[in-house]
């Protein structure tokens, strides 16, 4: 009897900790406006990206607006340049802690690995989802990363970062995407790959991930090649004929570019001259719809068609083949029309990931409105921890987040282009997930 009773209150105490570690529900007093910040680089060294990504941005806001705001409660949107400078980032957010308006900001929409990682810890203590452009491995994982990882060259590498609570992002994150990249290369009977990559976090942070898979996938791997960003067109072309001098080119080379479209374009020239064997696979942010123009020689030629592949978390611009690029081709022409600017501006890919990083945001928001919950930081990131394959209308893989684990998707699309144009070639998901999945968490 005695027995029964404990486990009574044991289950009734259980009840009410449930319970009451819920957030309130009904009854909640919304304040008339939805309040969000943004951190973007519109004339600093990434502004080519960041512009149109964040222009898709201030078009969906404006839109939703246009269209009674989100529950009928409108969005004010305070955004700010930064020129991609973390510490100007930095500034900018103290100087908004001072607001009147303060407590009542929901989100801010970042830019890159940078200011997302500087900020990471600042954003936590005050609950404020940080949704970025940035990808990074390392800002995926909730809670800290601690471990030593071996190369297949024998060295260590030191995954050692902080966790990241409140950082969010659709597509793939960049060591996911480039296990992927592998994968592809492995399937299309790819032998032996090299990595090019700069010295930047975004180009070199996924490296220790594409070793690894690689060699678990019996490729071989060449040595690596630096190419900084601000290289010029015949230095690239210097140290990529040096280095297929000194690695003489076989059928099932690969190449893994890990820099921006300017210099995954010049990469590529090179390559075609001095090992035509050779195919190269871009990241993210080395290939986009710029890629058949940048790639034409002045005779008409092209050296990229057929040799350079883009790995792509999100669907190319005017991509048909998903039924939400309609509403994205839509907002865009709206939006340039209004603004009595070229309809060709901000056609490409970085739309699509701005547009898809307010979408992510906005279908949290709406959950928290059906389910009568207080519009909070805190109850965003809660709400978007509960995602499970979200669907963004083809636009990316499907995106699901948890508590421990910020990774958005485990599957990316291919394109490379044909006669000028970007054509889709395939899709590379890891299906079934693999044992290791867990273990590749945050590097």
């Amino acid at each position: 009897m005695k027995k029964d009773c404990l486990f009574y209150w044991v289950v009734l105490f259980c009840a009410f900790w449930v319970v009451a570690c819920q957030p309130p529900k009904g009854n909640v007093e919304y304040q008339k406006e939805l309040f969000i910040h943004g951190l973007f680089d519109r004339s600093g060294p990434t502004a080519d990206v960041s512009t149109p990504y964040s222009q898709a941005i201030i078009d969906f806001v404006n839109e939703i607006n246009a269209n009674g705001g989100i529950n009928k409660h409108k969005l004010v949107f305070a955004w700010e340049d930064f020129k991609n400078d973390p510490q100007e980032g930095l500034k900018i957010y103290e100087k908004w802690k001072q607001g009147p308006n303060w407590s009542k900001v929901a989100a801010i929409f970042g830019w890159g690995t940078e200011d997302s990682t500087l900020l990471n810890q600042k954003v936590a203590g005050d609950l404020l989802p940080y949704i970025s452009a940035s990808y990074s491995a390392s800002l995926s994982s909730p809670s800290d990363v601690k471990r030593e990882v071996e190369l297949p060259d024998g060295s260590k590498f030191q995954a050692n970062t902080k966790g990241a609570p409140y950082s969010f992002f659709p597509g793939t994150d960049s060591s996911t995407s480039i296990r992927l990249a592998l994968k592809y290369v492995k399937e299309s009977g790819g032998k032996r790959v090299g990595f090019v990559y700069c010295a930047t976090e975004d180009c070199k942070g996924p490296i220790p991930a594409g070793k690894t898979y690689a060699k678990s996938q019996s490729v071989d791997i060449l040595p690596d090649l630096d190419i900084s960003l601000d290289a010029n067109e015949a230095d690239i072309a210097s140290k990529v004929e040096k280095y297929f001098q000194a690695n003489p080119p076989a059928k099932g080379d690969w190449l893994w570019i890990g820099n921006t479209t300017r210099t995954a374009v010049l990469i590529t020239k090179a390559a075609a001259k001095f090992a035509p064997e050779a195919q190269l696979i871009a990241n993210v942010w080395g290939f986009d719809e710029s890629i058949p123009e940048r790639c034409k020689e002045a005779n008409g030629e092209n050296r990229c068609e057929g040799r350079l592949f883009g790995l792509m978390p999100f669907a190319a611009f005017g991509d048909l083949n998903y039924p939400a690029m309609k509403e994205v081709v839509i907002l865009h022409k709206k939006s340039r029309e209004a603004a009595k600017e070229d309809v060709k501006l901000h056609r490409n890919v970085r739309y699509v990931q701005g547009y898809v990083s307010l979408l992510l945001w906005k279908a949290a928001v709406e959950q928290l409105f059906a389910d009568e919950l207080e519009i909070t930081g805190y109850n965003i990131k809660r709400q978007l921890e509960k995602m499970r394959d979200f669907s963004t209308g083809g636009l990316t893989f499907p995106i699901s987040f948890t508590p421990s684990d910020h990774r958005p998707s485990k599957g990316t699309l291919i394109y490379n282009f044909v006669g000028g144009t970007l054509e889709y070639k395939t899709s590379v998901e890891f299906k079934p997930v693999p044992e290791s999945w867990g273990d590749w968490l945050g590097w």
